[in-house]
């Protein structure tokens, strides 16, 4: 439950200075949080997201685009309480390179931070960043069970398995061939709508998208430069993971 972080000094494992910074290359504890106990946490680009037992949310690391939900832009180099969402009950946390999101008891999802394409889901202009968390309103009607924050894009499992998707379309993660932003939540059609798929966990890296089905199957959409979709060639669809599935 207590937070690990790397060595002070720099002096062990492959951590040192660099150009005047530190990179311990030993786990520690994190300062000042010795009496809060932990339940999960999320690393996202330069910043990191913590969650208590109690659904309270820390954060800490660069600030900049307002991705630590504190309301400015200033860095922190130890955990501060969110207190946006100190009454929300979280009970997930996601942090994508410059934004981040969390899910409430409720099934709602709250995003922050960067939103140069659109992956905070809260429609109107694309990057009008956010410096404290808000409710995402296009899913006000909708109890989600999880999210996934990527590099540009976010995800989320609606109660019943269906999936929505959000933010960077170039490359395909937000699915369904997207190549424009998508700037509020839409439905990956491929989950219960094109097939009988419903999904049970969702991931989400820098282009590309994954999830896990009820019948145990694993999907991939979105970039396949590095063959990190599992099939061949490259697709903007979900597809079985095997299938080649290509444009």
């Amino acid at each position: 439950g207590r937070l690990g972080r790397g060595g002070d000094d720099g002096g062990d494992g492959d951590g040192g200075e660099r150009s005047g910074c530190f990179f311990p290359g030993v786990p520690r504890y994190v300062l000042g949080v010795r009496d809060v106990r932990f339940a999960r946490v999320a690393c996202g680009d330069a910043h990191t997201l913590a969650l208590t037992g109690g659904g309270k949310v820390y954060s800490f690391g660069v600030g900049a685009r307002g991705v630590l939900g504190h309301g400015d832009d200033a860095s922190s180099v130890a955990p501060r309480t969110v207190r946006a969402l100190w009454h929300a009950g979280i009970t997930q946390v996601s942090a994508g390179k410059t934004h981040s999101a969390a899910l409430g008891v409720d099934g709602a999802v709250y995003t922050w931070g960067g939103n140069a394409r659109g992956q905070l889901g809260q429609g109107g202009v694309v990057g009008r960043d956010a410096r404290t968390p808000s409710r995402v309103r296009a899913l006000r009607r909708i109890a989600c069970v999880e999210i996934a924050c990527g590099g540009e894009h976010t995800l989320a499992i609606a109660r019943g398995g269906s999936v929505l998707a959000w933010g960077r379309g170039s490359f395909g993660p937000t699915g369904e061939g997207a190549v424009a932003d998508v700037v509020s939540p839409r439905r990956v059609e491929y989950f219960g709508v094109t097939t009988r798929e419903r999904a049970t966990r969702v991931a989400a890296g820098a282009r590309h998208s994954v999830a896990s089905t009820t019948t145990g199957a694993v999907v991939t959409w979105g970039a396949n430069d590095r063959g990190q979709l599992g099939r061949g060639a490259p697709s903007k669809h979900p597809n079985y993971d095997g299938d080649d599935g290509g444009d």
